[in-house]
């Protein structure tokens, strides 16, 4: 099976999965991705994104997450973004986030090699 490993992975690939896989680790992440799966609904009072009108802006997230601060919401949406779990765009002063699942199809490929 390492050998395998060896084969199918490379460096890229491991540093991917090690960053999904420590994103996916902390229940705070976890929850923004629900919120950003099921994006946009009736308790978001910021205006919509004109790219994507599903995508939440981290006012709409904060309310969502009352326990939540701004400076943390900001550290854990980072690492999110830099593990590839999160799209950001701009829209004049406003920044809206979306979920991007390519990165969890690469992990679910990857453990699907430990299934066989």
């Amino acid at each position: 099976m390492l050998s395998r490993y060896n084969k199918s992975m490379n460096t890229n690939d491991d540093l991917l999965i090690i960053s999904v896989i420590k994103a996916l680790s902390d229940p705070i992440r976890l929850k923004i991705m629900h919120l950003l799966k099921k994006g946009r609904d009736e308790e978001c009072q910021s205006p919509a994104s004109l790219q994507n009108p599903q995508a939440l802006c981290p006012k709409d997230i904060l309310r969502k997450m009352e326990d939540l601060s701004d400076s943390k919401l900001s550290y854990h949406l980072k690492e999110m973004k830099q593990a590839g779990l999160i799209v950001e765009h701009r829209e004049g002063k406003r920044i809206f986030y979306e979920l991007n699942t390519e990165p969890l199809g690469k992990l679910s490929a990857w453990l699907d090699e430990f299934a066989e």
